[in-house]
C-alpha cells in the first residue's frame, strides 16, 4: 500500500526547492581515445591516451611503460590535450 502525501506538503516542498540546485551534466574536456599530455604529477611531461572520466575530479588514462600498456586513475587537472 502507498502512502498518500497530503498536497500542502507537496507544495510547501515546492516552495523550497532551489531552481539552480537540479543535476547538471559536467562535459568532459576530453574523448575517449584523444591523445593527452601530463602538465603535472609523477608523469609530467609524458603522453598518454585518455579513457574514461572516474568520477568528479578523477580519470583513467592509458600509458605505455616499460613496454606495457597500463591504465591510470589520476587528477583529471594534470591532463592537457597533446601537442602532437
Amino acid at each position: 500500500m502507498l502512502a498518500r502525501i497530503p498536497e500542502t506538503v507537496v507544495e510547501a516542498l515546492r516552495q523550497r526547492e532551489d531552481p539552480g540546485a537540479g543535476i547538471c551534466a559536467r562535459v568532459s574536456p576530453f574523448r575517449h581515445g584523444e591523445a593527452v599530455e601530463f602538465r603535472a604529477g609523477p608523469f609530467a611531461g609524458l603522453n598518454g591516451v585518455f579513457d574514461m572520466e572516474a568520477g568528479e575530479e578523477r580519470a583513467f588514462v592509458l600509458l605505455e611503460w616499460l613496454g606495457k600498456v597500463n591504465r591510470l586513475k589520476v587528477n583529471r587537472d594534470w591532463l592537457v590535450p597533446a601537442a602532437y
